[in-house]
């Protein structure tokens, strides 16, 4: 696929420069056009398209897991961090489709200790297939690693956003997507810092997690105006900014993916950290195939009283048949709905009391009556649990009715 996909570039290419596509004109940048102040140092790669490499340095661990990532097994073994291509892209529109177009993207890989970005900027529209051959090239650099599966590109909500993007810009320009695999940091990210700081968006975590202050940026939503304003030919010097803007979170996506692998590789460690999510970083272990450490951090965010950990190690243990220790579980739970919906299952179908279990869904219903009036439970949710209950409390009725009968 590689040198399918390196062959059929240097052939648009070529037709590229000489004009020889339908439709097309010779790709020239005017010799008269002055060089805009915030490329002065870069390089002109071809017409439209400038480059320039960055390189600072970044601690990361040699390897890389990408089970956590999938929600599916994954039994491709680790990858070496060598491999990975951590890219962003800035575009003309947040919301995608056809007539959004990305005008500047950077690409970086680990060599030694640094992380280097490849930058690229399309300075105008006519430039805009050789600039994705150029985003391409720097993606896929090493092409046998490519046709290998080796390669593996990185991004913060990539695959929501500048994957398709990027997807759609290929084929409208004649060119070919290969498929690699793709991690995006952005859900394992959720797991594990939005219950704690309210939010996981790249800046949120680059301040909280990484303690990185950017100073003066420029907020992602007024980038694609002042690109318009630059292609008018106006004076924008915030585009200075904008450049920084795309280096810097490229940067802090592969910082924050160093933590989040450093975490994976000791999570006993955070066992008593409350800067993170501990329920929610056992569900990345359980899902990367390591039980026995998922069951140790849920047990400890529900110790530490995170009820829907406990709720969730109270399911754990009752799937896995291991009653005693469901029974002694479901003292860490409070008195919320759910928590009591688990307290009246147990008490139905293990200790079979059936008046105590009555009594817990009773005590269920109050808690999800509280939390309805309180606004805390969405519409839908408190429906389904209220029929649950409903169902549950008339069951039990008819036990208790019939042993009642029996008795008499």
């Amino acid at each position: 696929m590689a040198s399918n996909l390196k062959s059929r570039l240097a052939r648009i290419r070529k037709d590229r420069q000489e004009g020889g596509l339908s439709g097309t004109r010779p790709l020239v940048e005017p010799s008269d056009s002055p060089r805009p102040a915030f490329l002065q140092s870069w390089e002109a790669v071809c017409p439209f398209v400038y480059a320039r490499t960055l390189s600072e340095p970044l601690a990361f661990p040699p390897s890389c897991d990408p089970a956590p990532f999938f929600r599916s097994g994954w039994e491709g073994g680790e990858v070496a961090s060598s491999r990975l291509r951590f890219f962003d892209l800035e575009t003309t529109g947040l919301s995608g489709g056809t007539g959004t177009v990305a005008f500047l993207g950077s690409v970086g890989r680990l060599q030694g200790s640094s992380l280097v970005q490849r930058q690229l900027f399309l300075a105008d529209y006519p430039g805009e297939g050789p600039f994705i051959e150029a985003l391409l090239a720097a993606l896929l650099e090493d092409g046998d690693a490519a046709d290998s599966g080796e390669v593996v590109l990185a991004s913060y909500n990539g695959r929501a956003f500048d994957l398709p993007l990027l997807r759609t810009r290929c084929v409208l320009n004649g060119l070919v997507f290969p498929e690699v695999l793709h991690l995006d940091l952005l859900h394992p990210a959720r797991r594990l810092w939005r219950k704690v700081y309210g939010g996981a968006s790249l800046g949120l975590l680059e301040s909280a997690v990484l303690a990185r202050d950017r100073g003066s940026d420029i907020p992602g939503a007024l980038i694609p105006g002042l690109y318009f304003d630059f292609l008018k030919g106006a004076d924008v010097p915030q585009m200075a900014q904008v450049l920084s803007h795309n280096a810097q979170d490229v940067y802090s996506l592969a910082a924050l993916f160093a933590v989040f692998l450093g975490i994976l590789a000791e999570p006993l460690a955070q066992l008593a950290r409350d800067d993170l999510d501990r329920a929610g970083l056992s569900a990345l272990l359980f899902r990367a195939g390591r039980p026995a450490e998922g069951e140790a951090l849920l047990r400890a965010a529900a110790e530490a009283g995170d009820e829907a950990a406990g709720i969730g190690l109270v399911r754990l243990l009752a799937r896995a048949g291991r009653d005693a220790e469901r029974a002694e579980a479901l003292g860490l739970l409070g008195g919320g709905a759910l928590g009591e919906v688990e307290r009246a299952k147990y008490l139905e179908h293990k200790a079979r009391d059936w008046r105590a279990a009555l009594e817990a869904t009773r005590r269920a219903q109050a808690a999800l009556d509280d939390a309805r009036n309180e606004g805390g439970l969405s519409w839908e949710r408190g429906l389904r649990i209220g029929k649950g209950l409903a169902a549950r409390r008339t069951r039990l009725e008819r036990k208790i009715a019939r042993e009642e009968g029996r008795e008499a």
